[in-house]
């Protein structure tokens, strides 16, 4: 069936608790996803999910790789849903958010709408041009 915790591998890392140890843990940071059915109904407010969509969250933890994790799916924000993913959703290991659950806020404002991911070359500054920057500039209008 469908796994029952969702989430988000964020980072793979070595613990070492001793340099001399020949064996090493790898721990994992996860950020958890909420499913309908983890959200009170109140909430929701008789909103419409589709059956493979979830809700972000705030919740992360640092776990052991070997001692929680049963497999791999996958789970993309709305905006990055084409139609050739479309139909991937309908397969039980994907899955889908567009909204954010916090558990912690005050009732009947837990959900709100999250931003699209802003695509990793959006988010690098671009790089100075050749021949001219803003100290030119400046001096020019001088």
């Amino acid at each position: 069936g469908d796994p029952v915790e969702l989430g988000r591998v964020d980072d793979i890392f070595v613990v070492d608790h001793a340099t001399n140890n020949p064996t090493k843990r790898f721990d994992v940071d996860v950020t958890w996803f909420f499913r309908r059915e983890h959200v009170d109904e109140d909430d929701m407010q008789d909103m419409e999910l589709h059956e493979r969509e979830l809700f972000a969250s705030k919740e992360k933890d640092t776990n052991p790789l070997a001692a929680t994790y049963e497999g791999k799916c996958n789970i993309i924000h709305i905006a990055e849903v084409t139609h050739a993913i479309e139909n991937q959703l309908k397969q039980p290991l994907n899955f889908f958010f567009m909204q954010s659950f916090d558990p912690h806020a005050p009732e009947r404002q837990r959900i709100s709408d999250l931003p699209p991911p802003v695509p990793a070359a959006a988010a690098a500054p671009p790089p100075p041009e050749a021949g001219g920057g803003a100290g030119e500039g400046a001096d020019a209008a001088a």
